[in-house]
């Protein structure tokens, strides 16, 4: 690709929807034109990327928990203040970032489409670079403030010396946090929230771990310092290298910083800064208002009442973050299709989340505050319901936001959140005086609910749906889980004790009535897919790693023998005949020939050698009564046949069996029968048995012992018996108690030619590569001659 091209602005497809919405959208019927949906995956995708995504965050949340008192104890006050106000400062410079990673995952997204990434790598580049500018800038104001900060902290003479240093090692975690969240934009943009949260969660627990230790050991703030900044330099990098194997061109690189790329998209970048100021001011200003207003004792009332619902706000977020590269990614107005479904899935999966929620604590709200706080503040429990409520109705409209910022409708972003921060702040300071506390929360609630209805209608004009109709998808089968929710937490409220015991199990007996009624009533298909999936993968990466333990435990050598033979032990227990049955009809379903035996040449090669070794025997004549046990699809019987006047072929699976017959069709001496050497009887007696590579599906070793007691009886004296059998693995061999377990092909070869009834004609081994060896032993009942024909 040509990186040297610089992109022109894309064409915003979405530059004219705030003109169109007053036209008649004919596209607001239920067809979806000729245009395709988006298949259940993606809907699927949608919804797990928007559980993803909140991974890091309720980890970090829980390990920010824990770790405070830990550093509390380990670092004292006043050094743990240090951390504090650095950490404080380096957040409040890190939140401008003029819109920089928005526009990253926004270029990224699109790349996504058919246009690919030669139009978004020059300007990604550029963000990177700039990213590094912003980081280095920031990093030495964090620095440069330190010098002031440090003499106004009122700080211990020996914490004064290093405050300089951990406020400069502060600003050097500034910058390795910008070129981190380039990385995560990038990420982000490229649909990959499970790397992101990855990266975040691996990157909370070792830098929480590092810390934990080095407070144990004594370690002073700047080390711990030190250690965060190298915690998440690592980060970056590992973040760097997944792009750089997703897609080298977004990588960050040191290129010539290209102003008129990142000028194009300064609007948009410019929009989402404002918009998350805006956000910022609606939610946090309320306590200053009502200080300002009622008196500072009533900030700690309307304090507490809005911390439970706020901590709410985030998890909804971060399931709608998912929603915008996917909005930008099929954000062409042609695609109108997909954006509706987008929007449709989006809001749907967030009303689902948020529901039970946003009930549980409505339903749970005098109790939750008696039980955190003790005496319950005037007003504070209807002040938490009605803030529940706007942040429900925030959530609500939460995925139309996203799709309008996908398709760059940024007039609309802009205009709607400062017109609801300035009605909210006049409905407030309209209330306070007249209804007290609960007129701070009325403020937010009802410029909240307007401004909620506005952006489902402007995203469903956007998007070419009724907005009757996203209610309609939206609600269906959620009347039942919400009734079952309420019945359950309000009963179990009722009935039970104030304090901690009682919150928790109204509200989580409220959710398991939720989840189960809404599984089994009102789950649409790809929301059960979901479950399914979150249900397979804790199941598929902990028998992953079961079995890497398993296979690592074999490696260490006075553990691998006792290992193995605890492995045989379990195995010969278990074997059964339904259990082989099973095993060998699972490996041959998929398809024929699963052991190569048409395509891989030293297979062919195999088979003729144990022919050779019955020619040599049998001259020009042919075997008058044959038997082959383990026939398989027919490969080996085929040229078996030819040799025998009349042959038996024998195996317990029925898939191959089925294929043997119609290989085999043309052979009028050939029979087949299904049975299980294990426990059936071997019909009749013959000259010629010939059990090929089945013994070792055979674990347990009483029925090998048993299987050469029938064949060896079924064989006829001077009859002829041709063991094959390969080598398992090393230690079923080399082990003292392999000769006991019959695992492997030496074994078991050995084991038939010591039978006092036969003797050894010929033994052969065939390398197959690696450590694959085949062993074949061609034996002779004793006595007389048999009957050649």
């Amino acid at each position: 690709m040509n990186f040297d091209n610089q992109s022109k602005p894309q064409p915003a497809p979405n530059d004219s929807i705030e003109s169109k919405l007053s036209e008649p959208d004919s596209r607001c019927d239920d067809k979806a034109g000729s245009f395709s949906s988006l298949v259940v995956d993606e809907r699927v995708r949608l919804m797990s990327d928007g559980v993803l995504n909140n991974a890091g965050l309720v980890l970090s949340g829980i390990i920010g928990i824990v770790i405070v008192p830990i550093m509390l104890k380990g670092l004292g006050a006043d050094s743990y203040g240090i951390w504090i106000a650095a950490l404080s400062i380096a957040g409040t410079v890190g939140f401008i970032d003029f819109g920089i990673g928005m526009s990253v995952t926004r270029e990224a997204a699109a790349s996504l489409s058919d246009e690919g990434t030669s139009k978004a790598a020059p300007f990604i580049k550029s963000a990177g670079c700039l990213s590094l500018l912003i980081g280095i800038i920031g990093g030495l104001v964090i620095a440069t403030l330190g010098i002031p900060l440090s003499r106004g902290l009122h700080l211990s003479e020996a914490n004064r010396s290093i405050a300089a240093t951990v406020f400069a090692l502060a600003g050097a975690s500034f910058l390795v946090d910008r070129l981190l969240a380039f990385t995560t934009a990038v990420l982000s943009g490229l649909r990959r929230f499970d790397l992101t949260n990855l990266l975040a969660t691996l990157a909370a627990i070792i830098r929480a771990a590092g810390i934990i230790v080095l407070v144990k050991t004594g370690s002073g703030v700047v080390t711990v310092m030190m250690w965060q900044v190298a915690s998440t330099a690592a980060t970056a990098v590992a973040g760097q290298w997944l792009v750089r194997h997703l897609q080298s061109e977004f990588r960050f690189q040191l290129v010539r910083f290209d102003w008129s790329l990142v000028r194009q998209r300064v609007a948009f970048g410019l929009a989402s800064q404002l918009t998350s100021i805006v956000e910022i001011v609606i939610w946090d200003i309320a306590p200053l208002v009502v200080g300002l207003v009622l008196g500072s004792k009533w900030i700690v009332t309307y304090y507490i009442a809005q911390q439970f619902p706020t901590s709410i706000g985030p998890i909804i977020w971060s399931t709608a973050e998912a929603l915008f590269p996917a909005a930008v990614q099929y954000g062409d107005d042609r695609e109108n299709v997909r954006t509706r479904e987008i929007l449709q899935v989006g809001t749907r999966w967030i009303v689902v989340l948020a529901l039970p929620l946003c009930m549980g604590l409505w339903v749970v709200a005098p109790k939750l505050l008696q039980a955190w706080v003790g005496t319950i503040p005037d007003g504070a429990v209807t002040t938490l319901r009605l803030i529940t409520l706007a942040v429900f109705m925030e959530g609500l409209s939460a995925a139309s936001i996203q799709v309008l910022w996908g398709r760059n409708a940024i007039r609309t972003l802009v205009i709607i959140p400062c017109l609801l921060m300035v009605s909210s702040l006049g409905l407030t300071l309209l209330l306070l005086p007249r209804i007290g506390i609960a007129g701070a929360a009325w403020g937010l609630v009802v410029p909240m609910c307007i401004a909620s209805i506005v952006y489902i209608h402007i995203g469903t004009r956007a998007c070419g749906v009724h907005v009757w109709r996203l209610i309609r998808t939206t609600s269906t089968g959620l009347f039942v889980p919400v009734l079952v929710f309420l019945a359950t937490c309000l009963g179990v409220n009722y009935l039970t004790a104030p304090g901690w015991p009682g919150v928790i199990a109204a509200t989580v007996g409220g959710g398991l009535g939720y989840l189960i009624s809404f599984m089994l009533i009102g789950a649409r298909e790809e929301e059960l897919m979901l479950v399914r999936k979150g249900i397979e993968i804790p199941r598929a990466a902990g028998s992953g790693l079961y079995r890497r333990f398993r296979h690592a435990l074999a490696r260490i050598g006075f553990l691998r023998s006792g290992y193995f033979l605890l492995r045989s032990i379990r195995e010969a227990i278990l074997d059964s005949p339904a259990r082989g049955q099973a095993e060998l009809n699972h490996e041959f379903e998929p398809h024929e020939d699963p052991w190569n035996y048409a395509t891989v040449p030293y297979q062919g090669d195999r088979i003729r050698r144990e022919v050779e070794m019955l020619d040599a025997v049998r001259a020009t004549a042919r075997f008058g009564k044959a038997l082959e046990v383990g026939c398989a699809e027919g490969m080996f019987t085929e040229m078996l046949a030819p040799r025998c006047a009349n042959l038996l072929a024998a195996d317990i699976s029925s898939v191959a069996l089925t294929r043997a017959r119609h290989r085999l069709q043309n052979y009028e001496q050939v029979q087949f029968a299904q049975w299980d050497l294990r426990i059936d009887p071997i019909p009749g007696s013959y000259d010629l048995i010939v059990i090929v590579h089945a013994l070792e599906y055979i674990r347990n070793p009483f029925y090998v012992r048993r299987a050469r007691a029938k064949l060896v009886n079924s064989l006829r004296p001077g009859g002829y018996l041709l063991v094959g059998t390969m080598k398992v693995a090393d230690i079923y061999e080399d082990a003292w108690w392999g000769k006991f377990f019959l695992r492997s092909g030496k074994w078991i070869n050995t084991f038939f030619a010591e039978h006092p009834a036969l003797k050894v004609v010929r033994t052969e081994e065939f390398y197959l590569g690696k450590d694959y060896v085949a062993y074949d032993v061609l034996l002779q009942k004793n006595c007389e001659s048999i009957t050649m024909v």
